[in-house]
């Protein structure tokens, strides 16, 4: 069974904020292929830790705010299991990778 968790540290002076969080996924036991000789490929996956940041810039106008972002800084890879057809537990990790993302909210 695989934890998670997230661990963010957010700095803010006036209209402007940035946070890091560093997300982590605990290492486990591959799935494992029953094959007809027995089991095949079997082993454990490492731990997974990935680093984001984000910068908030609030009231960039009278009522709108600014968010920018990486998400996976260091474009660390997830672990593959071998014993399985899509090798990337997509409910557990993201394959995307890293990406930037950006945010504009304007509430009236």
């Amino acid at each position: 069974v695989n934890w998670k968790n997230n661990i963010s540290l957010t700095a803010s002076r006036g209209n402007h904020a940035l946070r890091t969080t560093m997300r982590n996924i605990s290492g486990g036991d591959k799935s494992g292929n029953e094959d007809q000789i027995g089991v095949v490929g079997s082993g454990s996956l490492r731990a997974h830790t990935e680093y984001d940041l984000n910068y908030t810039w609030d009231k960039v106008f009278k009522k709108a705010a600014l968010n920018v972002g990486v998400k996976n800084v260091f474009n660390v890879t997830a672990p593959l299991d071998d014993t399985t057809q899509t090798l990337l537990d997509a409910s557990l990790y993201d394959p995307i990778g890293r990406y930037l993302y950006t945010n504009l909210t304007y509430t009236f």
